[in-house]
């Protein structure tokens, strides 16, 4: 319990304090931030419920997996947020809220196009894990991930429309959540030129 109410503070002073937007709390057009945020408060609550519903016997192991996931998909979150500096947003879809954006390929993106929504994946997964919560942790499978999958791919429909050729480019560069291209061009150099 301390530990949920820890996260929830920290995820709220993360989505709207640290945002460069202005007026983060509006969402204008942005529905798929509303439907993942009500997504992943169901998430906490459920694994709450699920620890004083059933009694069960926490298994440290799997505590331990819980945590380090947690841990890691936190890292790659800051930077994720880190390398967007300046453009760091909560809204990927809608009216447009920072001035001036350009496509980033530096830190975390050049391995990658969606570091953030990788670590909230990690994140989602990792909590009902660390609670020791079987159901928690089916939910986040079956309903948390595919919903921040569905807003990736709003953000790319997005980001082709603005960025149009570049992002095309990008996109034929790295991938999405697991950086394959990069590791292949690193371990394979000869076939980038094909």
């Amino acid at each position: 319990m301390i530990f949920m109410i820890f996260h929830s503070f920290e995820r709220v002073w993360e989505t709207f304090y640290t945002t460069k937007e202005k007026k983060a709390y509006e969402l204008h057009g942005d529905w798929t931030l509303a439907v993942v945020t009500a997504a992943y408060l169901l998430l906490c609550f459920i694994t709450v419920a699920e620890c004083y519903i059933k009694v069960q016997k926490f298994n440290p192991v799997v505590t331990v997996i819980g945590f380090v996931f947690y841990i890691l998909a936190f890292r790659i979150r800051w930077w994720g947020m880190r390398s967007l500096g300046k453009q760091w947003a909560i809204h990927a879809v809608g009216v447009q809220k920072i001035e001036k954006i350009r496509l980033i390929k530096i830190g975390a993106f050049k391995y990658i196009r969606h570091p953030i929504y990788l670590s909230i994946m990690m994140e989602v997964v990792s909590i009902p894990i660390l609670a020791n919560a079987f159901w928690s942790t089916l939910f986040a499978i079956a309903v948390n991930v595919p919903l921040q999958y569905m807003r990736l791919v709003i953000e790319e429909r997005t980001s082709m429309r603005r960025f149009g050729d570049e992002y095309v480019k990008y996109k034929q560069e790295t991938d999405r959540l697991v950086p394959i291209k990069y590791f292949k061009r690193k371990i394979f150099p000869q076939n980038v030129s094909r």
